[in-house]
């Protein structure tokens, strides 16, 4: 396993799809390949409509896995853990994969506390991740919007 990193954002009460939008155009900014490994094609497709709508002034360059030059694209879906654009983070939409076979540096996880099932999926990457060499952060959004380490 590559990882080196595991970082969780807990979400208080906005919107989960615009805040991955919102983290993805940050890591994007900073020069970082991404893959969101998306849990089947509905959601892939749900997720690739709303990074094409999520800011008018910004543009996140992304593609489907199964689309032609998806490997040369700096972000990619995908409902597979393959990183063929040679990814340096995966953000995992509302998915636990075997995180052993996962080839990334970074994964990140941002989940709604709202959400028993998104709260249960996480407490389930955080114990798998107790027996690894990984090291986790983890962030709580407080009611201002800011992000405070826990």
């Amino acid at each position: 396993m590559n990882c080196k990193d595991f970082i969780s954002y807990k979400l208080a009460g906005t919107d989960r799809l615009k805040s991955m939008c919102k983290l993805i155009d940050t890591i994007y900014k900073k020069g970082n390949n991404i893959t969101v490994i998306c849990p089947d094609e509905t959601s892939m497709a749900q997720f690739d409509d709303m990074l094409w709508k999520y800011e008018q002034l910004s543009f996140v360059p992304h593609l489907c896995s199964n689309e032609e030059n998806a490997s040369i694209t700096p972000v990619v879906l995908s409902t597979e853990t393959c990183n063929i654009n040679r990814s340096s983070v995966a953000i995992l939409y509302d998915v636990s994969p075997d995180l052993e076979s996962l080839e990334f540096e970074k994964l990140i996880y941002m989940y709604e506390a709202k959400h028993e099932e998104q709260t249960s999926k996480f407490n389930l990457i955080v114990e798998k991740l107790k027996s690894s060499n990984i090291n986790v952060s983890q962030y709580a959004q407080s009611g201002t919007g800011s992000w405070e380490k826990i």
